[in-house]
């Protein structure tokens, strides 16, 4: 169950002092000055009663911010910067995020346009804290003092775990619960169980309960709060709660956990041995692997028949992030922007409880700024002699050279990460007797998408249209896709860079896609293909492209292993097709795949493959020898040092971002 809560607090206030730090408001309000207008709300996801996942839902004015005007699209970036601090003035957590901000002249006419929601996340633990935010214009279109504005408001978060006394906001700022015994790891006998409670004003304590592992164990209604637990022989994980009731109607709860940090690999269940024969090992990581991003968590079971495995729950550094209780096992884990060394845990568990633990150290590495990190990723389809997809490739069969130059490869691993897709279909007049059959196979396609990779949908015709924004919903991206006409002429460059934009700034989070059908002729863009090309260079996004004749052509395919047939068709490309060297252009360079059709027939199969590589990828990460941030263009090559012996598709380059 998803617990999602949101609390508004605050109206925009306008004013002309552009300091750091708003002033704080004890009483609950929020105050915001400076140029740009702000407000904020909070939401708050599934949390333990340690931590809460908090969203804080910025909202400012894009009409405060200098953008820069580019003549079809305005463009600007704001700086965030705060912290999170409690009652003691003690910084609990700071906020710094830089965010890009787009907008088309047809999105300026619109009221939602007039208002840009940035997302802040952090976890926090339940209580009451005080949240400053700076706000600054960075965008850099106009010359003096950038546009700045702060806002200072109370933040209140709840816990969102699963209690037997609801709670509120109010509840967390009016009673403190800590709990005093037990406070060892390791609990067993009888053990005392004793909790500290503080109260507003002339409060006082009506009820307070004692539970060990669900069950009440003590009732008590004065002072001290205090009793005593036979916890039973060593090993076993226990969890302790007191749930507090006040004359005044709050709330309050706190608790231990023993399990919150890794037990022994060899006992599990309520102190018994683990007589059964369960094991289980990493099948997605190993020991010393480079993660970044989201992170596929995968194990083996075995040992057990496969219907006797209960669960496997992953814990990083001692924390729990996920529980799975049916095969393959799989869960995504995601380090954030924080690069260093994690201990990765799986524990696999049976009907009764035995336990079996594999644990593999990773380091996580942080690349959206090469002058940060000197790191660079490359995804890279890897093809046999004989044009399959492989999938056992070792790093030390390829030799990577950048600018000529010859790099270490630190990491070659299958790419796991979700797909943020751009689906870019023609709908102008010359589709009129194919579209059923082009959205046909446009849906089959989106039928291939993983839960956690999004799409969006935008048609071209004389115009851009943005049929469906970026979602994970394929019955919404289908409807998107029925949307489509067969009408006018083709901006086929304006939906390009409309795509380049909306799919955002490169974050390692991410792969991003972008699968072009039309047929490469461009007839009513204000764009040129060289804009759209000096855009894919700094989006790192692979751009695989559909030429669709209509008629007499034959199909051909090619690819950007120097536009060679390859799979079963064994044909060649016809250079009569108007639009084929543009569309052969933004795939080669992109490290995507360029296909030729004559039927809306073929499409089907077409977007298969294009979804079959999608899933059988690499993922090459280097330290350049050239660690400079000049924003220079750097020319990367892969190669098999076996020759002939693997094809390796990936971008021509990179721009060594910062200058």
């Amino acid at each position: 169950m998803t617990v999602l809560m949101r609390s508004v607090v605050g109206l925009c206030l306008l004013a002309c002092l552009a300091g750091a730090t708003a002033p704080a408001a004890d009483d609950g309000t929020t105050v915001t000055e400076g140029t740009i207008r702000s407000s904020a709300t909070f939401e708050f996801g599934d949390g333990t009663f340690k931590a809460t996942p908090v969203t804080v839902k910025l909202k400012i004015r894009v009409e405060d911010l200098a953008l820069d005007d580019q003549g079809w699209r305005k463009r600007g970036s704001v700086r965030i910067t705060g912290e999170v601090r409690d009652k003691g003035e003690e910084v609990l957590a700071k906020v710094a995020k830089t965010f890009r901000i787009f907008r088309l002249p047809s999105d300026l006419e619109s009221e939602a346009s007039r208002f840009e929601v940035l997302d802040l996340p952090l976890e926090l633990q339940p209580g009451a804290y005080r949240l400053s935010l700076r706000i600054r214009d960075t965008s850099g279109a106009e010359a003096g003092e950038p546009a700045e504005g702060t806002l200072s408001t109370l933040l209140r978060v709840p816990i969102t775990a699963d209690v037997d006394v609801p709670l509120t906001p109010t509840d967390l700022a009016s009673m403190k619960v800590t709990m005093l015994e037990p406070w060892k790891r390791k609990l067993s006998g009888v053990m005392p169980i004793e909790v500290d409670v503080r109260l507003l004003g002339d409060d006082e304590v009506t009820e307070l309960r004692l539970m060990v592992d669900g069950e009440t164990v003590a009732t008590l209604s004065e002072p001290p709060w205090r009793t005593e637990h036979d916890f039973g022989p060593p090993g076993g994980d226990h969890v302790v709660q007191a749930v507090v009731l006040s004359a005044n109607g709050y709330r309050g709860s706190a608790l231990f956990n023993t399990s919150l940090e890794p037990g022994a690999a060899a006992v599990a269940g309520p102190g018994t041995p683990a007589a059964a024969t369960i094991t289980v090992d990493f099948a997605s990581l190993r020991d010393n692997d480079l993660v970044s991003g989201p992170t596929l968590l995968e194990v083996n079971v075995g040992g057990v028949p496969p219907d006797e495995v209960a669960r496997v729950e992953y814990w990083v550094d001692g924390e729990q992030v996920a529980s799975v209780s049916e095969r393959p096992f799989q869960a995504y884990w995601d380090p954030g922007a924080r690069p260093g060394a994690f201990v990765v845990e799986a524990r696999a568990f049976d009907l009764d409880e035995h336990r079996a633990v594999a644990r593999v150290s990773v380091e996580a590495i942080v690349t959206d700024l090469v002058e940060e990190v000197q790191r660079v990723l490359l995804n890279a389809t890897i093809r046999d002699q004989l044009g399959k997809l492989v999938s056992d490739a070792d790093k030390e069969e390829f030799k990577l050279l950048e600018d000529g130059e010859e790099q270490e490869i630190l990491d070659l691993s299958v790419e796991t990460r979700p797909i943020k897709l751009a689906m870019l279909l023609d709908d102008s007049g010359s589709m009129e007797h194919d579209l059923a059959q082009a959205q046909a196979a446009a849906r089959r396609f989106i039928t291939r998408l993983r839960p956690e990779d999004q799409a969006m949908v935008v048609a071209f015709a004389s115009e851009v249209k943005l049929l469906q924004g970026f979602t994970s919903d394929q019955l919404r991206l289908a409807h998107a896709v029925d949307q489509t006409r067969a009408e006018g002429g083709t901006a086929m460059y304006d939906a390009l860079l409309f795509a380049l934009d909306r799919i955002g700034e490169p974050d390692n989070d991410t792969r991003r896609v972008i699968v072009l059908f039309g047929d490469g002729a461009d007839s009513a863009s204000k764009a040129t293909i060289d804009e759209v090309m000096k855009k894919a260079e700094t989006r790192d996004v692979m751009i695989y492209t559909i030429g669709f004749s209509g008629g007499g052509m034959r199909r051909a395919r090619m690819n950007a292993m120097g536009g060679m047939a390859s799979g079963p068709y064994n044909s060649t490309l016809n250079s009569a097709h108007p639009g084929e060297s543009v569309l052969r252009s933004l795939s080669d360079d992109t490290g995507g795949r360029a296909f030729l059709v004559e039927s809306a027939g073929e499409l089907s199969e077409t977007y298969d493959e294009i979804a079959a590589e999608l899933r059988n990828q690499y993922i090459f990460v280097y330290r350049p020898t050239n660690g400079s941030a000049d924003g220079s263009w750097r020319e990367v090559k892969i190669k098999s040092r076996n020759r002939g012996k693997y094809e390796v598709r990936t971008r021509k380059g990179y721009k060594a971002r910062g200058g």
